[in-house]
């Protein structure tokens, strides 16, 4: 008499075996892709709210910015920041909030913004840009 399992038997178990594998698998693949999905949604959101707002200066002189917004939502000049080769300038803007393809100014109060070659840049939460000073 033979000791041992029927073929039958060892195919059932190989059967178990491989399904149980494919399952894991299939769980460990799972989690990776809804990871992955999850982190590349939060970085286009990320992306889309830094692109609603665009600011781009369109005027620079001696005493004053005029900056336009070339975003689809409204900019708070609140979060606005003016330098002057990298130093922060203090100037008033003449609007609370720069509306989509709207402008606003921002202007000294006293003594100069800038003078010829300097770099005038303007940063907001999202984006900034940069002229020079005429």
């Amino acid at each position: 008499m033979n000791k041992g399992i029927t073929p039958v038997l060892a195919v059932i178990l190989l059967l178990l075996i491989t399904v149980v594998i494919v399952g894991f698998a299939f769980g460990f693949f799972q989690k990776i892709m809804t990871a992955t999905t999850q982190k590349a949604s939060e970085q286009v959101e990320t992306g889309t709210e830094q692109m609603t707002g665009v600011v781009r200066i369109e005027n620079v002189n001696s005493i004053s910015v005029t900056v336009r917004n070339t975003g689809v939502t409204s900019i708070n000049t609140a979060t606005l920041v003016v330098y002057v080769d990298n130093e922060s300038k203090t100037c008033t803007w003449d609007k609370a909030t720069i509306d989509s393809s709207a402008f606003a100014s921002c202007t000294v109060a006293s003594g100069t913004l800038c003078t010829t070659t300097q770099t005038v840049k303007v940063s907001s939460t999202a984006t900034e840009d940069t002229s020079v000073c005429p």
